[in-house]
């Protein structure tokens, strides 16, 4: 089939085997793109009532059928049992290694659990399945430089020490600064001791029509590369979302308790102000082929350390405004420290958020706590509680599983914890826009 390869891969981590399946037209034209091609295959092949870190779940990595084919579809759908929500959830990502697995299969199954840490190695139509002794344990930052020194051309998924130690919240990161961070499928990987999967480039598919696809191509990419309705974007990226999400009462500030913030507020992170951090060059800031630029790498200076990360709207918003710290290079390393601990960033922010309102209401003491906590603003507590999180440490084991466990097993402030099914909120308070509520309740997270 045009687009497609037909052909998926199956990685059997108990029996240590990999084995190669035929994909039929009918079931690819039924169950459309990564997602359901991923759904199809997880509902099949995992009986209700698994439990997502048993050895009987799997996981799923399914690029769409015009992955790397297209401006804009750079993604990979990461699809499993949620840790988090124990629902079949689905995440994606971008970056390269979607359109690079897309060179080799429709879509990559991972089953069964491995002995030792391992990574798996896709090249030549074909996986290896390899040892991660020396990259357990390590940031996700760390294992990219060591992978790419091994393999300089590969694309990669990584999981950080999260999802090593089974956090709820983990994610999966993709070149070190993409990701599949809702739902916790960084602990299904993690739970099956899965280190990385490393991606070299593969064949691309083949289309009906090359030259008449060539042309729509350019004509799809010219369009969104010129067109002024997209020029803030091209120029912002999604940064300066914050500022119309305050404008809109959608502002997720102080755990989603001021939906409406100013303007001068908002703007302490976002658009001019992050844009003054901007890295160059410009280059590789966004999807592959992508005009619209939706994030560019900036550098900062925190507390003497000098890093350089790729910060998007919901980042920033939660791991800023969420937490009610207004400073752009602290919110810039957090993003940082949560890639390469391998956390989502949206519900680490938003369980922190929590934290500091219980302290703020005076619900934790510091006894408790184990360390001074001042409540919504504090930079060093959030960094703290980041690496606390990451680790299982101390409050950290309490937090690390996101704000739903975190309240019950406190057993107070429920009523402020704000989730949806399990699942931590994104940037935006349903309250702004009525729609928003109805696609949170009926989203198949």
């Amino acid at each position: 089939m045009f687009a497609y390869h037909n052909r998926l891969a199956r990685v059997n981590l108990t029996a240590g085997k990999v084995t190669y399946e035929e994909l039929p037209d009918e079931i690819i034209r039924k169950f459309i793109g990564g997602k359901g091609l991923g759904y199809y295959l997880i509902y099949r092949e995992v009986p209700p009532g698994t439990e997502p870190l048993s050895e009987a779940n799997k996981f799923v990595f399914a690029p769409g059928g015009l992955t790397g084919l297209v401006p804009g579809s750079s993604k990979v759908i990461a699809v499993s049992k949620s840790p988090e929500t124990k629902l079949i959830s689905d995440s994606s990502g971008g970056d390269a290694f979607g359109p690079k697995l897309k060179g080799h299969f429709d879509a990559l199954i991972i089953e069964g659990k491995a002995e030792e840490p391992v990574y798996l190695y896709v090249h030549d139509g074909k996986v290896e399945i390899l040892s991660a002794e020396h990259l357990w344990g390590k940031g996700n930052y760390e294992v990219a430089r060591r992978l790419w020194k091994e393999h300089p051309k590969a694309s990669m998924a990584l999981i950080g020490p999260a999802g090593e130690r089974l956090s709820r919240i983990a994610n999966v990161i993709y070149d070190t600064e993409r990701a599949s961070g809702r739902g916790g499928l960084g602990a299904v990987l993690g739970s099956k001791k899965v280190k990385a999967v490393v991606v070299e480039p593969g064949e691309k598919p083949k289309v009906a029509n090359p030259e008449e696809f060539q042309k729509l191509w350019m004509e799809f990419y010219n369009e969104f590369a010129t067109n002024p309705k997209y020029e803030h974007t091209r120029n912002y990226g999604t940064t300066d979302a914050l500022r119309s999400a305050a404008s809109l009462g959608m502002s997720p500030a102080y755990n989603f308790s001021r939906p409406y913030i100013p303007d001068e507020l908002a703007s302490k992170l976002a658009g001019d102000e992050v844009k003054k951090y901007e890295a160059e060059p410009e280059w590789f800031v966004h999807g592959k082929s992508c005009p619209i630029k939706c994030a560019r790498y900036v550098e900062v200076e925190y507390k003497g350390r000098k890093i350089r990360v790729k910060p998007e709207y919901e980042s920033i918003a939660m791991l800023g405004a969420a937490t009610g710290v207004f400073n752009f290079p602290a919110v810039a390393y957090f993003n940082w420290l949560v890639n390469d601990l391998g956390l989502d960033s949206i519900a680490t922010g938003a369980t922190i958020g929590w934290f500091f309102e219980m302290v703020e209401k005076g619900l934790l003491t510091e006894e408790e706590i184990g360390f001074p906590v001042k409540g919504f603003g504090d930079e060093e507590a959030e960094e703290k509680l980041i690496k606390l999180m990451a680790e299982r440490k101390g409050i950290g084991a309490v937090l690390a599983d996101g704000v739903k466990r975190a309240c019950e097993r406190l057993g107070r402030g429920c009523e402020f914890a704000v989730h949806v099914k399990g699942m931590e909120s994104p940037a935006w308070d349903p309250r702004g826009r009525r729609t928003y509520a109805l696609s949170y309740a009926t989203a198949d997270v």
